[in-house]
């Protein structure tokens, strides 16, 4: 398993000074961590929620999995399989 920055997640917007747009980016922080600072030119509002949201994500993707690790609950495979797919692509252990 690969180490993640825990959340929660926060961002921010920043200028850099220079006064033009282009060069407008956004922090994103867990606690005083620094997780990535993000171009917004290239990013917009939704994405850096989405961001920020991963953490969190990621730990409820993995509690679904838990509670359906039971087979007797898993109505339909498929999906599971597919969020086991992404969690393992996140970890890094594909």
């Amino acid at each position: 398993m690969s180490k993640h920055t825990p959340g929660p997640w926060r961002y921010w917007r920043c200028k850099d000074g220079s006064f033009d747009d282009r060069n407008d980016y956004a922090q994103i922080a867990s606690g005083k961590t620094h997780v990535a600072q993000v171009r917004i030119v290239s990013t917009t509002e939704a994405d850096m929620r989405l961001m920020v949201a991963a953490p969190e994500l990621l730990e409820a993707l993995r509690d679904l999995l838990e509670w359906f690790d039971d087979e007797s609950r898993s109505p339909r495979p498929a999906p599971l399989k597919k969020a086991r797919a992404v969690i393992a692509e996140v970890e890094g252990s594909e």
